[in-house]
Parts: structure tokens; C-alpha cells; sequence
């Protein structure tokens, strides 16, 4: 099986339970490979649950298109038997499963597109809808008996990223991460609403502390800190 996903980096940590049961599903004869760009592919770093990590530059097909069709001719003499396509927007995800598994693809029906048209089983895409679910339900749509596990708690669960399991504190934390990343910006809180409710948090007594990464996120903190007096 090839999971095809090229964009959105949080939305890859989503997927990784997805990524268990599909490899559950195939056996330990089977194997499940993934497409993906250099936006997501740190999120499939040391994920058991992949067999191979294959990396498309979108920039090779327009400016080395010799190179992106040797990656997909790699990809189609693999002889996959399904595409699953986690894109729910991009227009050429849906093509490149069409060039790289013959046999069964499968992907989301998006508003106001007609990717849908290219694959054998289709997910109405859904804002009504948390998105680990929506991934959830393709999987199954596609032939996946495997039930998927929940992604709360599922990182740290098993142990992916070095992350650990919650322990009681003897006081109560709270942390903020404010930023969005560089092209995230339009998601982003007010910083005067985390001041707000920094106040509130302190209030109940909790201790809050900031996170971030960069110049920027460092400068949104601060005023954090600043609106909210300490």
C-alpha cells in the first residue's frame, strides 16, 4: 500500500494511527510505503509502521520533470495494490496515485473539486469532522478491518518522538504555544487573548510557560508576557 500525503505537517501526525492499523492490516508480509515532500516527512521519522519513505520535491515537476518521473516509475514498478490518497486538497496527489498503483486508489471527495472522479472509493472531506476521524474512515472505506486507535494519548502511548506519558504533577502547568510557524500565521490567536487567559490560568493557579521556535515566536512571547504583567 502507498499512503500519498505531501502537504501539512500536523495533519501527518494525525495520521499515524492510521499508519498502525494499516500495517496491522497488511500482515508481516505486506508493506506500507508513504509519498510525501520535505513539508511532512520529519512527522514519519522512526514511525514503525513505514516501510519505506519515499520524497517528491513539487518543484521537480515543473523544473526536473525527468526526475520526478524516474521517482514515479520507482514507485509504479513497485506494483502497489492501493493508493490511499490523505490529501484532502491538492489536485495532483490524485494523479500522482492514478501514475504510481493501477489496481484500487482511494482519497477524499472535496467541495468544489472533481478529484474523486479518480479514485475507486471515496470520503465526503467534512469541516463538520475531526480530521483524524475523517482519515479513520478512509482507511476503512478502502478495505482496512483494522480498527484505528485514537490519537489522544497515542504519541506518547507508544513511545514515538521520545515522548513519555503524562505524569501528575504537584503543580498545576499550562503551556502555551502561541505560533503557527512561518505560513501558519492566518490560525493564530490573538496575543492578547493568550494574555487573557494566562491571567485567568494563574488565577486558579497554574504556572504557565511559553513555547516557540525563532525570532518571531520569541517576539510574540514576549509581548505575552508583557500584556499579561508577568
Amino acid at each position: 500500500v502507498l499512503v500519498l500525503k505531501l502537504s501539512a505537517l500536523g495533519d501527518t501526525f494525525l495520521l499515524l494511527p492510521c499508519l498502525k492499523a494499516l500495517k496491522q492490516a497488511v500482515g508481516p508480509q505486506g508493506r506500507g510505503e508513504f509519498l510525501c515532500t520535505s513539508v511532512n516527512e520529519a512527522a514519519l521519522q522512526g514511525v514503525p509502521w513505514v516501510d519505506a519513505v519515499h520524497r517528491l520535491s513539487p518543484s521537480d515537476l515543473l523544473l526536473r520533470p525527468g526526475k520526478a518521473w524516474r521517482l514515479i516509475r520507482s514507485l509504479r514498478a513497485r506494483q502497489f495494490h492501493l493508493a490511499l490518497d490523505m490529501d484532502q486538497w491538492l489536485r495532483i496527489t490524485p494523479l500522482l496515485a492514478l501514475a504510481c498503483a493501477t489496481q484500487r486508489r482511494a482519497g477524499f471527495r472535496s467541495s468544489g473539486q472533481h478529484r474523486h472522479h479518480l479514485y475507486h472509493a471515496s470520503v465526503r472531506q467534512s469541516a463538520e469532522s475531526h480530521e483524524s476521524k475523517q482519515f479513520a474512515a478512509l482507511l476503512k472505506k478502502a478495505g482496512c478491518s483494522v480498527a484505528v486507535e485514537d490519537y489522544g494519548g497515542f504519541v506518547a502511548r507508544h513511545g514515538l518522538y521520545g515522548a513519555k506519558p503524562w505524569r501528575k504533577l504537584a503543580k498545576k502547568q499550562a503551556l502555551f504555544h502561541a505560533g503557527c510557524g512561518g505560513k501558519g500565521w492566518q490560525r493564530e490567536w490573538p496575543l492578547q487573548r493568550w494574555a487573557q487567559l494566562a491571567q485567568g490560568l494563574k488565577a486558579d493557579g497554574f504556572e504557565v510557560r511559553l513555547s516557540g521556535a525563532g525570532a518571531r515566536e520569541a517576539g510574540m512571547n514576549r509581548e505575552i508576557i508583557e500584556r499579561s504583567a508577568g
